[in-house]
């Protein structure tokens, strides 16, 4: 059983990736348009399957703009925060990832980028960082572009630039409660310190408080087991704003394994 869904992921990435390496060759040199589409929350679509910038992270590391710019300072800052969030370091603060995005850059750029290509493989400095790494290829289109920028600095930098949205649901409610609280755990207003802050974490911290509060004995201890962690906490919480009811935060929560040891 467990081989025969091995093998069904394996056809499903093979495929998917089939695809979307056609759709780009077809497209190769060619200025082409997306379509969009906005559903009922607001948030907006490509029409394109396969091969778009919401996609997979080879579909995203395939796609440039057609019309790029020069690099600068400030622009050039935003470079290294995504060379950083793509080798898994989205948590930093942002002087600490445009510090490693230097440091990235300054490993590779005297480096001839077709031969950083052929041979990443074998370059071991280039092959810890796509270790355990997500986002491959993005990294890999990101540091190309910046080295071929960096070597021309008249060079245009075409490369799309992705930035997540911090619970955005959560975001628009700070805003328009103006609650300053959740505002600095959502990341629509900074703090101090310049960290990154989490809101499913901070969640997670105040449920386990408020079930160390509870009067029944019996009722506490049994609540208290469950690992009420992010990951299980993310999906429901980050619903909230879209009207999610207490039956559907329940089923999300038992499909995210609630009653799996308990």
């Amino acid at each position: 059983k467990y081989k025969k869904k091995e093998i069904i992921a394996h056809n499903q990435k093979f495929f998917l990736n089939k695809n979307i390496l056609e759709i780009a060759c077809i497209l190769e040199n060619t200025t082409f348009y997306f379509t969009h589409f906005m559903d009922f929350r607001g948030r907006i679509y490509s029409n394109v399957d396969y091969f778009n910038y919401q996609g997979s992270d080879l579909a995203r590391g395939l796609i440039e703009f057609d019309q790029g710019c020069v690099l600068n300072n400030k622009s050039e800052s935003y470079v290294y925060q995504a060379l950083a969030n793509t080798t898994g370091k989205s948590k930093l603060t942002i002087d600490n990832k445009i510090k490693r995005g230097v440091n990235i850059l300054n490993q590779f750029k005297h480096y001839d980028v077709n031969f950083l290509l052929d041979n990443f493989e074998n370059i071991t400095e280039l092959r810890e960082l796509l270790k355990n790494n997500d986002e491959q290829i993005q990294f890999l289109s990101l540091l190309i572009s910046l080295i071929n920028c960096k070597k021309d600095n008249t060079k245009k930098f075409n490369t799309p630039i992705c930035f997540d949205a911090t619970c955005s649901g959560m975001q628009h409610l700070s805003a328009l409660f103006s609650d300053v609280n959740l505002a600095i755990m959502s990341n629509t207003l900074g703090n101090e310190e310049k960290i990154p802050q989490d809101v499913y974490t901070e969640i997670s911290i105040t449920a386990k408080e408020m079930i160390n509060k509870i009067k029944d004995i019996k009722t506490r201890n049994v609540l208290a087991k469950i690992k009420l962690d992010r990951k299980l906490l993310k999906k429901p919480v980050m619903t909230i704003p879209y009207s999610v009811s207490l039956e559907s935060m329940k089923k999300q929560l038992i499909k995210e394994g609630f009653f799996k040891e308990y």
